[in-house]
């Protein structure tokens, strides 16, 4: 993962910053997007994620970035193998949490389901809900569905 995100951005992670505080709407959506397209480019190399939370950001050079040292599984055809051993959290996409045998595949979008939740953290919210009607919302949403089939990363 770290070679496939230092090959393309051209950055050494080893002095970023963990995100502190709140952030504004603006440089919220700004961090989604970098993220989401991040999540996306890690799959497009065979790369994946359960789950990314606020600590697993970083802050360099007025971008931000995933940890390139997180827990990674393999992805084939947008299909995540998980290979190894993991434990469940409420913050997961709900499909993890019928996984019974290794391995097993779901898709590489659980990774986008807990961004509602950094979001919100991120802004001093209490709700997904009390960012509507903004675009970000409706990213987050999609995100955020119980049904793989509808979570995408889609921004408009």
């Amino acid at each position: 993962m770290e070679e496939i995100l230092t090959n393309t951005f051209k950055i050494d992670f080893k002095s970023g910053n963990p995100i502190e505080g709140k952030l504004k709407y603006d440089e919220c959506l700004k961090l989604i997007l970098e993220i989401g397209d991040q999540i996306e480019l890690l799959n497009k190399h065979g790369v994946g994620l359960l789950l990314i939370t606020k600590k697993d950001i970083i802050y360099k050079n007025g971008k931000y970035f995933l940890n390139p040292n997180l827990e990674t599984y393999p992805t084939n055809n947008n299909k995540l193998e998980i290979n190894k051993p993991f434990k469940f959290n409420k913050f997961m996409a709900p499909e993890l949490k019928n996984i019974k045998e290794l391995p097993s595949n779901v898709s590489y979008n659980v990774a986008f389901y807990n961004l509602q939740n950094i979001a919100i953290e991120l802004l001093g919210l209490d709700e997904l809900i009390q960012l509507n009607p903004t675009k970000l919302y409706f990213l987050l949403k999609r995100c955020s569905s119980n049904d793989p089939s509808y979570r995408i990363f889609f921004y408009i």
